[in-house]
């Protein structure tokens, strides 16, 4: 079974460069699209393995590139993006998303297999204001390409402009299940609800799923018309969005059709 870290465990240090184990870890993770990397922090370093060390907390990151060796000077670039952290020192909290965002909007979680046809034709049913929807796990990088790519082809059918809709977490989310209590958005969810196509609360205990509270307009972007693309983030929102990830969807908003907060 696997092992999970936590703050307080005694690990032992790894000894060694270990240049050649880190580059092929890494790559195997980028390979994999296991990017979230959660790496330990502790007290002090001893004396090769002569005893273990104490975890006071965790830093969290997003590798963003392929690792690069330099044989020579034997060292292992790797290349990440800083996304928090956990300590138990000082009670900072750093939380590494459970979803990209992907949504299911039929309720129906056994066909997550037509994520690439709802992105690429559109989805045919109504998504009304104030309905449950339900997330989708996963990054599914290679059908959200293939989609992007199609929609930005800018068939009459097709357009590259899409209406996407913006959700928020409803209370009795947590109600259902307090491990959601501090979630805030669809991102800090894991997918666990099978409605049935069930798109109401009243008719369906939702315990990982969002709720519509309007809708965008957005024009998808192809990657060669990406800006903000590196990785100056102290400017706020003058500075970078960050590096180009797979699965990384980016738009330009046209307007909203329906914008949260508004009465109807």
């Amino acid at each position: 079974a696997e092992e999970i870290l936590e703050i307080g465990d005694l690990i032992y240090a790894e000894t060694g460069n270990m240049v050649g184990g880190t580059v092929r870890g890494v790559q195997y993770r980028f390979d994999n699209n296991l990017l979230d990397m959660r790496i330990p922090v502790v007290k002090n370093f001893v004396n090769g393995q002569s005893s273990k060390i104490e975890i006071i907390g965790f830093l969290n990151f997003r590798l963003t590139q392929a690792p690069v060796e330099d044989k020579k000077e034997k060292k292992a670039m790797v290349y990440a993006m800083y996304l928090g952290a956990d300590y138990a020192v000082d009670n900072t909290v750093g939380v590494l998303k459970k979803s990209f965002g992907r949504i299911d909007p039929d309720n129906v979680a056994t066909n997550t297999s037509q994520y690439l046809n709802f992105f690429k034709y559109g989805y045919s049913a109504a998504v009304e204001y104030g309905q449950m929807i339900l997330p989708e796990n996963g990054n599914a990088s290679a059908p959200t390409a293939a989609a992007v790519s199609y929609r930005l082809e800018d068939k009459a059918e097709t357009p590259k402009n899409v209406i996407v809709p913006i959700t928020e977490i409803p209370p009795e989310i947590a109600t259902n299940n307090p491990a959601y209590a501090t979630a805030t958005t669809i991102y800090d969810l894991e997918a666990s609800d099978n409605p049935g196509g069930e798109i109401s609360s009243t008719t369906y205990s939702f315990k990982s799923s969002v709720r519509v509270t309007g809708f965008a307009e957005f024009e998808l972007l192809g990657e060669d018309n990406y800006t903000r693309k590196g990785t100056n983030y102290d400017t706020g929102d003058k500075g970078d969005l960050g590096p180009v990830m797979p699965g990384q969807v980016r738009g330009k908003f046209i307007r909203y059709i329906v914008k949260p907060g508004t009465s109807y």
